[in-house]
């Protein structure tokens, strides 16, 4: 099914923080914060993208899970899970302060996750 302009525009942002994300994962830098935001900038853009294929309006928040209510795709096996972690690095992993570590190793594991619960999104939004 096609999808709107708006929705498409949504899918581009989040490709691009995918996109990101990947780079600074190969870099071979410890940049694991950076990643962490756009994997978190890439949920909230497709739970978003969700949100308004279903007909609804929504609202200017970084909180992953409030979105992941409101876009109604909750039994997606690890969606909640992964918005709890990644929620706190939205604004705050722009910024010093008390984030927690996150290894390589990690990152790549949330990498995974969030790329298989993404196409999983993705799915519902041009079904």
């Amino acid at each position: 099914m096609a999808v709107s302009e708006e929705i498409q525009e949504w899918l581009d942002k989040a490709d691009e923080d995918w996109r990101v994300a990947e780079i600074l994962l190969r870099s071979g830098e410890e940049l694991t914060l950076p990643c962490m935001f756009h994997l978190q900038q890439m949920l909230e853009k497709l739970l978003k993208a969700l949100i308004i294929a279903r007909g609804r309006r929504i609202e200017r928040t970084h909180d992953l899970d409030r979105l992941a209510q409101q876009s109604e795709a909750l039994e997606i096996e690890g969606l909640l899970n992964l918005c709890d972690t990644l929620t706190i690095f939205a604004v705050n992993g722009r910024y010093p302060g008390d984030l927690p570590e996150v290894s390589i190793r990690e990152a790549r594991s949330y990498c995974t996750l969030a790329e298989e619960i993404g196409k999983q999104l993705v799915q519902r939004i041009t079904e």
